[in-house]
């Protein structure tokens, strides 16, 4: 049998100057952000509303999560062999139910820290 092809040569490494304007352009955008965040700090109407229901939510789509992935661990368990598009299909619904419900926590902490500030200042 032939030998297989000798692997690919690694890819150059980066030069001085690429690392220093990388570095600093992620230190740029994360001044940016920074900004960003300072700058949306007040808690109007709309945060208030969307406050008031945001545990509501929040539960809710922990329910969704455990119960997608409770669905997957049952099939996993399970000696029956599922078709790959259906276990497929299990595991991203697993998924996006628990990334939905990790977005809606961030959120749900982001308006807990805005509501501080909220208070702080009025205090």
């Amino acid at each position: 049998p032939p030998l297989p092809p000798p692997p690919p040569p690694p890819a150059p490494a980066p030069s001085q100057r690429q690392l220093a304007k990388l570095s600093e352009e992620l230190s740029r955008t994360g001044r940016v952000k920074k900004k960003e965040k300072e700058k949306k700090k007040k808690f109007g109407k709309r945060e208030k509303a969307e406050y008031a229901t945001i545990e509501a939510d929040v539960a809710e789509l922990e329910a969704a999560a455990a119960k997608a992935e409770a669905e997957l661990q049952e099939v996993i368990a399970s000696r029956k062999r599922l078709p790959q598009m259906q276990q497929l299909a299990l595991v991203n619904a697993a998924a996006a139910a628990r990334r939905a419900a990790d977005d809606k926590m961030d959120r749900y902490l982001e308006l807990e820290e805005m509501l501080e500030l909220a208070e702080e200042r009025g205090a």
